[in-house]
């Protein structure tokens, strides 16, 4: 695995560093979260990988890594909705996902993830 979700899964799963798995190196990581088709065997042809390190291990991150700098990005709510819907097939992986605060099934509609 190289998705930066997974490798930070991989390594909270194992107890050590957030960031133990990343390449040798690395410094900064732009995107963390991981949202994708499952395609191992035995999965749902709908099933969805999804792991978003940056609200589930923010605590995590910030006792192992006390001088890192998070940048909060801030958007309009109707333009992310509708860049979602415009980037390849994410609004299908949103809806077909299991995230906290978003159920599978959910996020079909625009004001569901608003």
């Amino acid at each position: 695995e190289r998705l930066v979700a997974e490798l930070m899964r991989r390594a909270a799963a194992e107890g050590l560093d957030p960031l133990t798995y990343l390449p040798e190196g690395v410094d900064a990581v732009t995107e963390m979260n991981g949202l994708y088709w499952d395609r191992s065997v035995g999965a749902s042809p709908n099933a969805v990988r999804a792991f978003f390190p940056q609200m589930s291990m923010l605590e995590s991150l910030v006792a192992h890594y006390p001088d890192a700098h998070f940048i909060l990005n801030v958007r309009d709510h109707t333009d992310w909705v509708r860049s979602v819907s415009e980037h390849n097939d994410m609004r299908m992986r949103l809806t077909a996902a299991d995230l906290p605060g978003l159920p599978p099934g959910v996020g079909g509609q625009d004001d569901e993830l608003i």
